[in-house]
């Protein structure tokens, strides 16, 4: 198999793939992957998806001076938001999903005019104090039928002394990339021309349906399984940064 770099995309994770434990910007290996993969392939393009927050993982990429490659095109920041990039680097629109205040309008439309709740919209999760016990295990089932409808919203419904209800927010990293998944089409990629490198049980779900999957050798034992499972996975003998740079070397072999 022929990997396509200035035609394809590589997709990499951030904590623990491109960077070390904690809120910490990539490591000078991870740095020179990057710029090896962009040399190797002008054309191509990479992204990134993470579960962390834009301002944090933009301002690190500048601390290291990668935010001037224009083959990153994109950033799949916290909760699904999206942002894309023009040649020159510069931001071109910002798609940033708020799922809580998406939930929170349609759970006030669907329950019309009925009364003995109170709601709260908070930055991870919709809580609905239902005052009227009567409404309680109508407000779960709604809250359910809304999650479902809605394709699987990134929410579980969370009860309490029947009176509370609440929509938990999952986060991207949930237990196996269903969230990631999602973000990433939103992206619109295309599965079969597309790498992607990744260490966590959340990155299980892109790993399974990129032609070319990779992860460094810190990654849960599972997804190293999901990689080796695959006869185009690269499953990196380093660490990390270090397993970033071995999987774009690997990559670039394939095209030789």
């Amino acid at each position: 198999m022929n990997y396509n770099g200035n035609r394809g995309l590589v997709v990499f994770d951030y904590n623990k793939s491109l960077t070390g434990e904690g809120n910490v910007p990539p490591q000078p290996e991870a740095v020179e992957a990057l710029r090896i993969y962009s040399r190797r392939f002008p054309t191509g393009k990479i992204g990134i998806a993470t579960g962390r927050s834009h301002k944090d993982i933009i301002s690190q990429l500048k601390d290291v001076g990668l935010d001037r490659l224009p083959q990153i095109k994109f950033i799949v920041g916290e909760h699904g938001g999206v942002i894309y990039y023009l040649e020159d680097g510069s931001v071109v629109y910002r798609v940033d999903k708020d799922p809580v205040r998406e939930l929170t309008y349609t759970f006030v439309r669907r329950m019309k005019n009925r009364n003995g709740y109170i709601i709260e919209g908070k930055e991870t999760a919709l809580s609905v104090d239902v005052r009227d016990k009567s409404e309680f295990l109508y407000v779960e089932k709604l809250l359910g039928e809304i999650i479902s409808d809605g394709g699987n919203l990134p929410f579980r419904v969370v009860t309490s002394d029947n009176r509370f209800v609440e929509a938990v927010l999952s986060s991207l990293d949930d237990g196996e990339g269903r969230g990631k998944v999602s973000a990433l089409e939103d992206a619109q990629v295309n599965w079969e021309s597309m790498a992607y490198f990744g260490d966590g049980l959340n990155d299980r779900g892109p790993i399974k349906r990129v032609k070319v999957p990779g992860c460094p050798s810190n990654a849960n034992p599972r997804l190293i399984e999901d990689v080796k499972m695959n006869p185009y996975g690269i499953a990196a003998p380093e660490p990390e940064g270090r397993g970033a740079l071995y999987f774009v070397r690997e990559l670039i072999a394939m095209v030789q």
